[in-house]
């Protein structure tokens, strides 16, 4: 295969390798025909369950924005990487800042630069891209404070329907609250992540009990379908 460090082997790094989807990507890369694909991942986390089925583990444990790019780049030195897989957006706007570094070193990186990437992880700027060019996209509110987050969550029709409650800057599920009244109600709830699914009364006692500023933040608010 062309491009590659060894012609008959390969190798993939997978970062936050403790993700949900992590055990589906490793088998696909298990599963790549005609070249040997030996996989390695990385976690901020030290204890990942996925650690066990990669043949090669590092921690990021105490990068922060202004170092996990330097980071990757250099496990991906020691490994002779091929091809890293970002796990999360945070990863994504890291190794997107470093690009050239990382092809200059060998490694393909896929996914968009970084101008692409930034617009996406705004949220509401992503949605009103899409409107503009006729594209589907979702009915949202972008509001600040909990009596705003409140008045929206009744203006998208809870309790007729289910409402998302968002951060506008948030990653992996962090700060998301599925508000509705149809049961069964599933208890959901993940302080350490503050995400849940709940009714609206559950959502203000967990705002309060989680100590979660809705004030000064943008959150978006939409329709659960």
């Amino acid at each position: 295969m062309d491009g590659l460090h060894d012609p008959l082997r390969a190798t993939a790094l997978i970062t936050s390798a403790g993700g949900t989807y992590s055990a589906a990507i490793v088998a696909c890369l298990r599963d790549t025909e005609g070249v040997d694909v030996i996989v390695a991942g990385v976690d901020c986390q030290e204890s990942v369950d996925a650690k066990f089925i990669l043949d090669h583990f590092a921690s990021l444990n105490g990068a922060d924005a202004s170092t996990t790019g330097r980071r990757l780049l250099s496990i991906c030195a020691d490994l002779s990487t091929d091809i890293i897989f970002p796990g999360s957006e945070f990863e994504c706007l890291a190794i997107g800042e470093l690009r050239d570094e990382f092809a200059a070193a060998g490694v393909f990186v896929p996914m968009p630069d970084n101008q692409v990437m930034k617009l996406m992880a705004n949220k509401s700027s992503f949605y009103r891209l899409l409107d503009e060019h006729n594209l589907d996209s979702m009915e949202f509110v972008v509001v600040t404070g909990k009596q705003a987050v409140l008045a929206a969550i009744d203006d998208l029709g809870y309790p007729r329907r289910g409402v998302i409650v968002k951060p506008q800057a948030g990653a992996g599920s962090r700060g998301t609250f599925v508000i509705t009244d149809a049961p069964p109600i599933p208890s959901i709830r993940n302080r350490n992540r503050q995400y849940a699914m709940c009714t609206k009364d559950e959502f203000t006692v967990l705002c309060d009990e989680w100590e979660i500023q809705l004030e000064g933040q943008e959150l978006m608010v939409m329709p659960y379908y």
